[in-house]
């Protein structure tokens, strides 16, 4: 039986035009956590209403008070608008997205403590390329920060930072309305993991390796 949790968010952002083909978009935010409901990674010592735990396994239980604070920023740069002397019909825009995090537990248990789940960075840019509604084709760069599966930062659920490059296409058929969509995910096949299970047999939810998919859409 858990304690209610209750969450106070505030947020403040400022969007605009830097420039010709230039826009930017950035916001602070802060997110307080009264009662979070958290992972505690073991070992741990018997506690009131709870038993050991060993390593590897866990328990969740209410772990007090948090607190998320950060930025986030994104830079879109349309190369063509930018640079070009007159308007065509192709596009290619570079974009670049930052996030800062500042995440800590102020009390109970695991007071001190970075919480679960959240990198100190992330990091995604790319390039979109696009032909008026014909054809549109993107390169995604994520990158991820070292993190952590619990909230006590537990050695045994340990995430190492990683990073993942994606690739995807549309293409209009003719003017029926209908688009064929494909790409490839994880195009270098980066060996990661972004979860972490406790218990016997759990263990590491493995990142999706590089698979690749095709289908269609339809607009009416």
């Amino acid at each position: 039986t858990f304690d209610a949790s209750y969450t106070l968010t505030i947020e403040a952002g400022w969007r605009a035009a830097l420039g010709r083909g230039v826009r930017s978009d950035v916001s602070l935010f802060r997110v307080r956590f009264d009662d979070q409901v958290g992972f505690l990674g073991g070992p741990l010592a018997a506690a009131p209403g709870f038993g050991a735990v060993s390593e590897g396994n866990a328990r969740r239980q209410n772990i007090g008070k948090m607190v998320n604070q950060g930025v986030e920023a994104l830079v879109t740069v349309d190369l063509f608008e930018a640079f070009a002397a007159a308007e065509g019909p192709q596009r290619l825009n570079a974009f670049l997205g930052v996030q800062g995090l500042d995440a800590e537990l102020k009390s109970g248990p695991a007071a001190g403590n970075r919480p679960q789940y959240a990198p100190e960075w992330m990091v995604r840019g790319g390039l979109t390329y696009a032909y008026e509604e014909a054809f549109d084709l993107s390169l995604t760069v994520t990158r991820v920060g070292a993190h952590n599966g619990a909230d006590n930062g537990a050695a045994a659920f340990a995430i190492p930072a990683y990073t993942v490059v994606d690739i995807s296409a549309e293409i209009a058929l003719g003017e029926s309305g209908v688009n064929l969509v494909g790409g490839v995910s994880n195009l270098f096949d980066e060996k990661y993991w972004a979860r972490v299970r406790p218990g016997g047999g759990q263990g590491i939810d493995p990142g999706t390796p590089r698979s690749f998919y095709v289908g269609l859409s339809a607009k009416y």
